[in-house]
């Protein structure tokens, strides 16, 4: 019985220390895993605010001025992410040589297999912020495109209210025949190549008064927040379209 417990004693004890490398190294790699991923979270990060905030630059676009300096501030957000790549790709690299230094000391087996998965780890970080940056770099480009639309229309609507004004050949509200015929044209009206200014209002309330009556609630709620219709959290459906139209007059 004492020389059972005693052989059993000392399989334990030569099982230990042959076990004990190998923990060792384990817990190393662990922590050096914890370290890359802990690196790759922060710099998805920086990612992120970075492309964040270019993003509410673009919302804030009010005037061309503001256009400008977006423009500007995109030419120094695009030189601040490739330091940042670059010094992101620096660190990876330096953490996978330390992790091989490490290694290289105790297992190899363990170390060339630690390094693959580093690199599994660190191309699979790459791909997504890649991916990630690609795709606020996608969202910016259109918001910028957007802006820019809508910053040019009001300026057109702007330079032909004040032309009126100064004429006086129209009311302060009125729109212009190029106007009406740029609206039949966003509408896809028939025909309006054809009309005078009479025959292109009438049409143009007319699509836009069936473009209403297509819409839901919340598309008819969005069309009210973009006009800045007071109330517009109250009313329903019919009241949301008399809204809108009484708005356009």
């Amino acid at each position: 019985m004492a020389q059972t417990k005693q052989m059993m004693q000392s399989t334990y004890d030569q099982t230990r220390r042959f076990a004990a490398p190998m923990v060792k190294t384990n817990r190393l790699m662990v922590a050096k895993l914890e370290e890359m991923v802990s690196f790759q979270f922060d710099a998805l990060y920086a990612y992120s605010e970075l492309a964040m905030s270019r993003l509410k630059a673009a919302t804030d676009i009010r005037s061309v001025e503001d256009l400008q300096d977006f423009y500007r501030g995109q030419m120094e957000a695009a030189g601040t992410l490739q330091r940042m790549m670059l010094n992101h790709v620096r660190t990876l690299a330096e953490i996978t040589t330390g992790m091989q230094s490490d290694f290289a000391q105790r297992f190899q087996e363990n170390t060339r297999e630690l390094s693959n998965k580093s690199t599994a780890i660190a191309q699979e970080g790459t791909d997504k912020v890649m991916t990630f940056t690609s795709r606020m770099a996608d969202k910016t480009t259109s918001a910028i495109q957007e802006t820019a639309h809508k910053t040019a229309k009001e300026t057109k609507q702007a330079t032909d209210k004040a032309a009126r004004e100064t004429t006086g050949d129209h009311g302060p509200n009125e729109p212009t025949k190029s106007e009406l015929y740029d609206q039949a044209q966003e509408l896809d009206i028939e025909g309006r190549s054809a009309m005078d200014k009479n025959e292109l209002q009438q049409a143009v309330e007319k699509a836009q008064s069936q473009q209403l009556e297509n819409l839901n609630r919340e598309e008819l709620y969005q069309r009210a927040q973009e006009l800045d219709i007071e109330g517009r959290s109250a009313m329903n459906r019919e009241q949301l379209i008399e809204a809108i139209r009484k708005s356009r007059r």
